[in-house]
């Protein structure tokens, strides 16, 4: 699967080094970063209005621009991958998709997918978790994921095996999982342990780079605010403002934008530093950084839908690195008042209720997922604490917005008039 380039895998490689040259471990919920709620939203509103079907009630991309997002993946996608993960024999096994752990696997009848093998837990963890969260936001970003056990037998009947047999590699000396027999010399080939579980995610073509939005790039203040600097593409780099009217208007890079502002909020709450993170803090040693491909986005050509890829750095590895790099997360978020109505509300629901961590364990479990059975813990109590407390800042963000951009029928309304 062709989801990254070779500079792209190159430039991973070299982000993780970095990571874990300066691991440092994350002690508090509260991280102290300097970084207040308020830090990018103390600035003008901008006095030339937008064109009308671009904002509604001050903070929601309107129905105009949603009609224009491209179809993303359904519960119906999901389902079907996951029955045929688990039903359907692989038939070859290659190199490709990314990391050279990953390979590029055909099952019966065709069917193509990125098969993803680690030796660490939290980054199988992080991927697969970070998945089922973006499904109960309602984000179809993502490609269809399932995971899948190498072997049938458990961990304890493997460390009864004969000292006869302990010379033998593993796929000879467990039993396959009947999905992956008929590829055991690949799988041996490949130096994969079948002690693990892997993750298999649907294969998508044509896919081209994506790039960073005019607005998201500047080094001071990357914003995605309801003006026209941050919305009409060329305004905020040419500084012509003057005449914006409806048929200046790109829509699909405001569907682009629609689509980043679902990226912002999901790589916030699950502190991904493998996205724009990355490109954000490799501009120390390159200041053209962000006008480079977005790290692991991609875009499918034919239809303009965003592909979020690789988000094993989601939930676990993300949120022990926070003191180091949550600044560059909270000013993406800080500088983001534009959302869709949907993720709002999903947000808004699972604030409320309080369920969100019962929830996500509720669809791991619906996918097939036993934490003895794929030897793969679920999140622990206190990166749920975290996952909790990062929702109740992206809902005091979209709040903070609301007070400012809303509608004049929402209080505090009056706010705009002091900026």
């Amino acid at each position: 699967m062709e989801l990254f380039t070779v500079t792209q895998t190159n430039v991973y490689f070299i982000f993780l080094c970095t990571l874990f040259v300066d691991c440092l471990s994350f002690e508090d919920n509260n991280v102290e970063t300097g970084w207040s709620i308020n830090e990018n939203i103390n600035t003008k509103v901008n006095s030339k209005t937008l064109p009308e079907d671009i904002i509604e009630n001050g903070i929601y991309w309107s129905s105009e621009i949603e009609s224009q997002l491209p179809k993303g993946f359904n519960s119906g996608d999901d389902n079907r991958w996951l029955t045929m993960v688990s039903e359907k024999p692989a038939i070859k096994v290659s190199e490709g998709c990314g990391r050279q752990s990953n390979r590029l696997v055909m099952f019966e009848d065709g069917i193509l997918s990125c098969v993803r093998h680690r030796q660490n837990n939290d980054q199988i963890q992080g991927d697969i978790f970070s998945f089922h969260l973006a499904r109960l936001l309602g984000i179809a970003n993502l490609p269809p994921a399932a995971l899948s056990r190498l072997r049938k037998t458990s961990s304890s009947s493997a460390s009864s095996s004969s000292s006869t047999t302990s010379s033998l590699p593993n796929s000879q000396r467990v039993g396959l999982n009947p999905v992956w027999d008929q590829v055991k010399p690949s799988l041996h080939l490949a130096q994969w342990s079948t002690d693990k579980s892997v993750v298999v995610t649907q294969w998508v073509p044509d896919l081209v780079p994506a790039f960073i939005p005019f607005s998201l790039r500047r080094s001071s203040e990357p914003t995605l605010y309801p003006v026209v600097d941050d919305l009409i593409p060329g305004t905020s780099l040419t500084g012509n403002n003057n005449n914006t009217n409806q048929s200046s208007i790109n829509l699909p890079y405001l569907a682009d934008l629609a689509q980043w502002s679902d990226l912002i909020v999901f790589d916030y709450l699950t502190a991904n530093l493998d996205r724009i993170v990355n490109n954000m803090f490799n501009r120390q040693w390159n200041p053209d950084m962000m006008d480079s491909p977005a790290h692991n986005l991609v875009k499918v050509k034919s239809t303009g839908l965003l592909l979020f890829l690789d988000n094993e750095s989601g939930l676990l590895h993300g949120y022990r690195l926070l003191r180091k790099y949550e600044p560059f997360h909270r000013k993406l978020l800080n500088g983001t008042c534009v959302f869709r109505r949907s993720t709002v509300e999903a947000l808004e629901k699972l604030h409320r209720d309080g369920n969100l961590i019962q929830l996500l364990r509720h669809s791991l479990n619906k996918s097939g997922y036993n934490p003895k059975t794929h030897n793969l813990p679920f999140l622990p109590d206190r990166n749920a604490n975290i996952l909790k407390s990062r929702l109740a800042t992206v809902i005091e963000q979209i709040d903070k917005c609301r007070s400012l951009f809303g509608s004049c029928e929402k209080s505090p309304c009056a706010s705009r008039n002091d900026l």
